[in-house]
């Protein structure tokens, strides 16, 4: 079949995924809306007519006309809530730049979207109410109460049916959206590799290098993590060699895709790590702390303890201008950098590599039984090395920023995902240790990497 594995999987599986979640959607709206009339009828004074009157309700055929239109609101709803999921968390630096999200056209509009399908649903649930709320554009109980007591200030049962329609929309919407998270995130197993000339790019090494849809990427990875820890036949096809030749392409393909990920968040940590290290490094010396205000040309920094002589320029009349808005209280809190916000951007991608460092550790473990040709052996120094390099980066990193409390804080769901993978490395190389033991010592290693590697073997890590 042609096109690349994103066309394929949008076709024959995400359509599928997302018709599967939006009609058990459907499915459940009638049990909803049934939970939602009887509560609305309440009376428990008359226990025995408010349950007959429920039942009665709910095998009319107004009822049912009335579930289906309800229906095909949620329906509409899930349909045009399909662009707003993605797999990565928005990371915002600043509140003018959370502003200018939120106002968005697209969000603007699918805001005013959900606010016309709510206000429909509304005059729809509401007409099978009897009574006073059946019908909102008419008074149909003629509304006198008494007004010196707080039930005749207050209209309880307007605030009563408030609510469960607030309820309503928030539960029927909501599960709609998990329905399709969950669907949408299913494992899919991907072919290692294909026989078929029409399949050929369409196997798991195509999905873990899919970057124009980030969907597959994040199914492909976590379909190698799920391979490695627990399919043994689907190792074996990765351990396999290739057919006449005699290659490792299928581990060398995927070992390849494995350590791109990896070495690519290695190096954005480390030069995050830097920036950092340099911004909290540069002081004021004490000699030009003390020295009095005169005529001269420049100051005095201190880096790593040597001076540097930095000529200051005389003042710009934009920068005072740009210095002066930003001395206000309203425009310094719109241009204050939110905490974590560059560690955040930094792991928005990071589930990614989380997959891909157990990927590559439990086959690197499970080929010390089952790699009969040794396919693994000559790639072990590099993974050690890349492995441990991000390890020790993700650690200075953790020290360096400001990331404030780790547990019972409560925050976006992306926070914790620097731990997860701080942790996740370290069972990785331990997993690994454990498994081949002091052989690792014979490896030809770099030597920061083969002093790192000791550090773990003697559990000071």
């Amino acid at each position: 079949m042609d096109g690349t594995i994103g066309d394929v999987y949008n076709k024959e599986v995400q359509r599928w995924r997302t018709g599967a979640a939006m009609t058990w959607a459907v499915i459940t709206v009638p049990i909803i809306f049934g939970v939602y009339v009887t509560l609305a009828n309440v009376d428990i004074f008359h226990l025995s007519q408010w349950i007959s009157d429920s039942l009665s309700m709910m095998f009319s055929v107004y009822y049912v006309l009335v579930c289906f239109v309800v229906a095909m609101v949620t329906e509409l709803w899930c349909c045009l809530s399909l662009p707003t999921f993605t797999v990565e968390p928005e990371v915002h630096h600043n509140p003018i730049h959370l502003a200018l999200y939120v106002c968005s056209p697209r969000r603007l509009g699918f805001g005013l979207v959900c606010f016309l399908l709510s206000g429909a649903t509304s005059i729809i649930c509401t007409g099978v109410l009897m009574g006073r709320y059946q019908d909102l554009m008419t008074c149909t109980n003629r509304s006198e109460l008494p007004v010196d007591s707080l039930y005749g200030l207050l209209d309880v049962g307007l605030l009563w049916q408030c609510l469960l329609f607030g309820w309503l929309i928030h539960v029927s919407w909501t599960l709609s959206s998990l329905l399709i998270k969950v669907y949408i995130t299913e494992r899919f197993c991907f072919p290692v590799e294909s026989l078929l000339d029409d399949r050929k790019n369409q196997c798991l090494i195509d999905a873990l290098q899919c970057d124009q849809n980030t969907m597959v990427k994040f199914l492909g990875f976590l379909d190698l993590c799920l391979l490695s820890k627990h399919s043994p036949q689907r190792r074996q096809t990765v351990f396999s060699l290739s057919q006449p030749g005699g290659h490792p392409h299928n581990w060398t393909k995927l070992s390849t895709a494995c350590l791109a990920v990896i070495t690519s968040l290695s190096e954005r940590i480390q030069d995050a790590n830097w920036q950092v290290f340099s911004e909290a490094s540069v002081r004021p010396a004490p000699d030009d702390i003390r020295k009095p205000p005169g005529n001269h040309h420049g100051s005095v920094l201190t880096y790593r303890g040597d001076n540097v002589t930095k000529e200051t320029a005389p003042p710009q009349p934009t920068k005072d201008v740009w210095s002066f808005w930003r001395s206000k209280p309203v425009i310094s809190y719109l241009l204050t950098e939110f905490p974590d916000a560059k560690s955040r951007k930094l792991f928005t991608s990071a589930q990614v590599d989380i997959w891909a460092v157990e990927a590559l550790c439990n086959l690197v473990a499970a080929s010390f039984v089952e790699d009969k040709y040794g396919v693994v052996q000559k790639s072990l120094p590099q993974i050690l090395t890349s492995v441990i390099n991000l390890q020790e980066n993700v650690e200075k990193h953790l020290k360096l920023a400001s990331s404030g409390r780790r547990n019972g804080a409560q925050g976006p769901l992306d926070l914790p995902l620097k731990y997860v993978l701080h942790s996740s490395l370290k069972a990785c190389i331990y997993r690994i240790i454990n498994t081949f033991g002091v052989h690792l010592l014979n490896l030809d290693l770099p030597s920061d990497t083969s002093y790192k590697l000791r550090l773990f073997m003697d559990f000071k890590e």
